[in-house]
């Protein structure tokens, strides 16, 4: 399993949102900035979470992003699943067509193995908060994304 960049920086982005301490929207250059992303890439990561409601957008010269939902409500695995789609290891749960080794569904322990993994990580995904990493980044002393943003507002 492999979390492609995409997922990777739409955490970084979206913790960089909760991370903002005023009520001031956040904009996308902001975001570049700090988290040394390249802009258009996080264009098209936050059309898809503002379609499925994970930030709200302001336009206009003051414009940017607020989260859309409060950080506790916001998983690790919310943003991912929008970005990367459900966790998979295998291809258990793909058509047989795509599966010409598979012995069948039904007589095949390898395939239980591979969903309770699956749960286990999405249960664990979804276990992580933006708020937790908010409290994280705060718990490392100040260092780290926290230290970068506030220098980058000041």
């Amino acid at each position: 399993m492999y979390i492609s960049t995409r997922g990777r920086y739409a955490v970084r982005a979206m913790l960089d949102i909760a991370l903002s301490t005023d009520d001031k929207p956040v904009s996308l250059r902001a975001i570049s900035d700090r988290q040394n992303l390249p802009i258009s890439y996080l264009e098209q990561i936050f059309n898809r979470l503002k379609r499925v409601g994970l930030v709200n957008s302001i336009r206009g010269v003051h414009g940017g992003y607020h989260l859309g939902k409060p950080a506790n409500e916001i998983t690790v695995g919310s943003i991912i699943k929008v970005l990367e789609g459900p966790i998979r290891l295998s291809k258990c749960n793909e058509p047989v067509a795509n599966r010409p080794t598979c012995i069948g569904p039904n007589d095949c322990v390898a395939k239980v193995m591979w969903e309770r993994l699956e749960h286990q990580i999405d249960e664990l995904l979804e276990g992580i908060s933006l708020e937790d990493l908010v409290r994280e980044s705060e718990s490392l002393g100040r260092q780290g994304v926290t230290k970068k943003y506030e220098e980058s507002v000041s």
